[in-house]
């Protein structure tokens, strides 16, 4: 846990930097690749998580 920022989260992914970071993801339209949606979460978060929440709102 960060002491500093504590509501990131320590990342560690193949060929990414390591570390606390925090992680956008985003909806995008498929046709004009408009962003519709933005959600920010810490960066341990696996990338599924938020996007299976997201799709059901």
């Amino acid at each position: 846990m960060s002491t500093t920022d504590p509501e990131s989260g320590y990342m560690v992914r193949d060929g990414k930097p390591e570390g606390f970071f925090y992680l956008d993801h985003r909806t995008v339209d498929h046709k004009y690749n408009i962003i519709t949606d933005v959600h920010i979460t810490p960066g341990n978060v696996h990338d599924s998580k938020p996007y299976l929440e997201r799709l059901e709102l």
